[in-house]
């Protein structure tokens, strides 16, 4: 549909250079101009004069692709402009890059799968040909398998505080938050591991903090969940994977 777009607005655009008068010459160059644009945005999937820089928080690869979230980039900046001047920020946008080309950014392909609900993307991780995007109070889980990304589930309450609340481990990623200690293999859903295990006013008492951290030991198979509360400043939990 771009490319159909592009195509019609260039013959459009011709047809009025015939109608004004303008010389062979001159409707050559713009023909060679909408064939460069064209070409430009099949070899590289981005426009030739698009900026293709950000800054971002978080990210994971997908499928050959570099998911980038919560971003901030400039938009038309001006030349010779004061260079204090702050980018625009994005907090619940996800830039993704042309497969295999990780370090580019355009800022026209993005994802904006839930806007304005009051959540910044928190972190980035990837299980799979699925990325999971952690925001402050939910979650979602994304199908990069195909040519276009779909929203394939929302988790309500498995959100993270900050990006040390979840880790990789071999087999699934695993998450804490005030709910619980989360953990979903890509396949099946997201499970609380102390249901039946751990009551919720010693997990909320006693273990999770708004500064606990979840980490995985592959020699000893096991995840550590490093936490602060006001009983013990210091404690850890250890919990097998």
């Amino acid at each position: 549909e771009f490319l159909e777009e592009i195509v019609d607005a260039f013959n459009y655009f011709l047809s009025i250079l015939v109608l004004t008068g303008f010389s062979a010459e001159d409707l050559m160059k713009a023909y060679r101009k909408k064939d460069r644009i064209i070409n430009d945005r099949l070899k590289n999937g981005y426009l030739h004069n698009e900026s293709i820089n950000a800054w971002y928080t978080t990210c994971a690869i997908v499928n050959r692709r570099l998911y980038a979230g919560n971003d901030s980039y400039y938009i038309d900046r001006p030349s010779g402009s004061d260079e204090s001047t702050p980018p625009s920020h994005f907090p619940d946008r996800i830039l993704r890059s042309p497969v295999n080309k990780l370090d580019i950014l355009p800022h026209s392909s993005f994802l904006d799968l839930i806007k304005y609900d009051g959540q910044d993307i928190v972190k980035l991780m990837a299980i799979g040909q699925k990325l999971l995007i952690f925001k402050q109070d939910d979650m979602f889980i994304v199908d990069c398998a195909g040519e276009f990304e779909f929203l394939e589930s929302t988790k309500k309450g498995h959100g993270i505080t900050n990006g040390t609340s979840v880790c990789e481990t071999p087999s699934a990623v695993y998450w804490i938050n005030i709910n619980g200690l989360y953990g979903y293999d890509g396949q099946n859903p997201p499970t609380n591991l102390i249901t039946n295990k751990i009551p919720s006013d010693e997990w909320v008492n006693k273990i999770y903090s708004v500064h606990a951290h979840v980490a995985y030991s592959p020699q000893d198979n096991l995840l550590f969940i490093f936490s602060r509360y006001k009983d013990n400043p210091n404690s850890t939990s250890v919990w097998p994977n």
